[in-house]
């Protein structure tokens, strides 16, 4: 009985190993996954950005000017 539950144990502890790695393994796939998506997010932000600040520069250089927009 002793031997059974200690093969029991090692079965139960060889298991667990298993699910924790394939636990960490979707998480790196997960995160692999949203860091690649919000750096498009990022990228999509920030030359939003400079469009919008750059006809802001624009604007403003007509209107330095004295010229109608």
């Amino acid at each position: 009985e002793i031997h059974a539950m200690r093969r029991m144990r090692g079965s139960l502890i060889n298991e667990l190993k298993q699910t924790v790695a394939e636990l960490c393994a979707g998480f790196r796939s997960a995160r692999t996954a949203m860091a690649k998506r919000t750096k498009n997010e990022r990228v999509v932000f920030v030359n939003n950005l400079k469009r919008s600040v750059g006809d802001d520069l624009a604007g403003a250089r007509r209107a330095w000017a004295g010229k109608s927009s």
